[in-house]
């Protein structure tokens, strides 16, 4: 099915290891969307031969198992996605805390700077007599 690539980026999160583990379970109960044996009677009700229609029912099993999303898959990847933003969010967060003491190091370096050149100028005047 198609949530087996989603994004699975934050292993190491207890939340998110408690929704894969979800998600999987929620998926082993609903696998199996289309009727196999459905589809097949309606094909032979219309005069297809039995074993053509059984395989033309489990081929297209496969394709709508392994390649199509359904709604579930689709409600998985919202999930998946919604934690990733909020990892995201977290990250930034933590980013501008570092931006902002880094920006305060900074200022107070700059600060120090400036004084040792007035300093210096004073120094500098007194020698020359300026």
């Amino acid at each position: 099915m198609a949530h087996a690539a989603t994004f699975d980026v934050f292993q190491h999160d207890d939340a998110y290891k408690k929704n894969k583990q979800l998600n999987k379970e929620v998926i082993k109960m609903g696998k199996q969307n289309f009727d196999t044996l459905q589809y097949a009677n309606r094909l032979k009700a219309v005069g297809v031969p039995e074993k053509q229609a059984e395989v033309q029912a489990e081929m297209l099993a496969e394709i709508i198992d392994d390649k199509l999303a359904t709604k579930m898959d689709i409600a998985l990847v919202r999930k998946d996605l919604e934690l990733v933003k909020s990892e995201l969010k977290r990250d930034i967060k933590e980013l501008d805390l570092k931006i902002e003491a880094i920006k305060n190091d900074l200022l107070v370096k700059l600060g120090g700077v400036m004084i040792a050149g007035l300093g210096a100028l004073v120094v500098l005047m007194k020698l020359f007599k300026l």
